[in-house]
């Protein structure tokens, strides 16, 4: 009980603050690095030139991709929400949780955008800034790009956590729901037969209060 306490203050502590911390320390951190380069305080080329434009700027076209198949992931999910029935398993958790599940895949939708638009923009506006803000055009597509992954993240554990119930216990509701519909036939096929044979007593008596109506018409 203890462990399971734990896990979900983590989890509420990542679900609230992890993002905006990674994104924090980043921003500080480039920041100071920057500021230390410009006055040739230690060595070393800028950290945030360097992940901009010699990790993240010749993988644009791969980063666009992943960015678009995000989009599409969250566009599917945003349509099958919109078709969820009372008894699937997003129709039974509770509303508080079914919101925080859409802000988030909204949230990580705009995202995604916004790196594949700020992408589209970035190699010219790298040509015309120099000194710092170039550096702030580097900071924000580094952002972008930590953003996108994370809510991605986010959005990938909190379906997880949605759905780890039901997945631990698959095979089991795939026998139960099995039983279910075998019982519902068996229950059908006796109701049936059950009809069936009120109707032939039906027939069988009418058939009996014919024949003695046709006898008191005709008697010998």
């Amino acid at each position: 009980m203890d462990k399971i306490k734990t896990l979900d203050k983590l989890y509420l502590f990542y679900e609230k603050y992890f993002n905006n911390i990674v994104v924090l320390v980043v921003f500080i951190g480039s920041n100071i690095f920057y500021w230390l380069n410009h006055f040739n305080i230690g060595s070393g080329e800028n950290i945030t030139t360097f992940l901009a434009e010699r990790i993240l700027a010749p993988r644009e076209s791969i980063l666009v991709t992943v960015a678009t198949v995000f989009l599409g992931i969250y566009f599917t999910v945003f349509s099958i929400l919109g078709t969820i029935k009372a008894e699937s398993t997003l129709g039974t958790i509770p509303k508080k949780n079914f919101f925080k599940l859409i802000t988030f895949i909204k949230n990580a939708f705009l995202f995604a955008f916004s790196y594949l638009f700020y992408t589209i923009f970035y190699p010219w506006l790298a040509e015309q800034l120099v000194s710092y803000p170039k550096q702030l055009l580097n900071l924000f597509l580094i952002i972008l790009f930590l953003y996108m992954f994370l809510s991605a993240l986010k959005v990938g554990l909190a379906l997880f956590v949605v759905f780890r119930k039901d997945l631990s216990n698959l095979h089991e509701s795939i026998e139960k729901q099995k039983l279910e519909t075998k019982k519902q036939r068996e229950i059908f096929l006796r109701l049936e037969n059950f009809l069936n044979e009120k109707d032939e007593i039906k027939d069988r008596n009418r058939a009996i209060i014919m024949n003695e109506i046709a006898k008191r018409k005709n008697p010998k």
